[in-house]
């Protein structure tokens, strides 16, 4: 006997749901202070597009332990998405969520290896400090 697959219909409740997971690193806190003082080293050699990819991969360690502390859901979620659950938590403000979301951009055209307009240094030390400051006030609350 041979099935018409093309009268088979599925319906909604026949599918099967699958989550896609972000795959957040995971540091400790001493890994995080040797990024943090490697990434400043690479901004005094000027390679602020490879400062920028560095941040953000600080970035992305640091936002599942803000997440948690606060009880909110990250895994299914991206950076981007994650930063626009924090303003809207007020967590961060409106300047930290643009500055990070445009650095995730950036990072992601540089991995892509994608022609991008160079980084300069002051976007450079904006997205180190936004980081570092996000590290530093959870981390000074006992929080991570």
């Amino acid at each position: 006997m041979t099935t018409n697959l093309e009268n088979i219909q599925v319906k909604p409740e026949d599918r099967i749901e699958t989550s896609q997971f972000y795959d957040y690193p995971r540091r400790d806190r001493e890994d995080v202070r040797g990024y943090l003082k490697r990434i400043s080293e690479i901004l005094e050699l000027g390679a602020f597009d490879t400062a920028v990819a560095s941040a953000i991969f600080v970035l992305e360690v640091i936002l599942p332990w803000m997440a948690e502390e606060q009880d909110i859901e990250f895994e299914t979620k991206t950076p981007k998405q994650l930063l626009q659950v924090f303003y809207q938590n007020q967590l961060v403000s409106l300047e930290t969520c643009d500055i990070l979301t445009q650095a995730i951009a950036v990072r992601d055209t540089f991995r892509a290896k994608q022609e991008t307009q160079e980084c300069d240094r002051q976007f450079a030390e904006q997205v180190f400090s936004q980081v570092t400051d996000l590290f530093h006030s959870f981390e000074g609350c006992g929080q991570i």
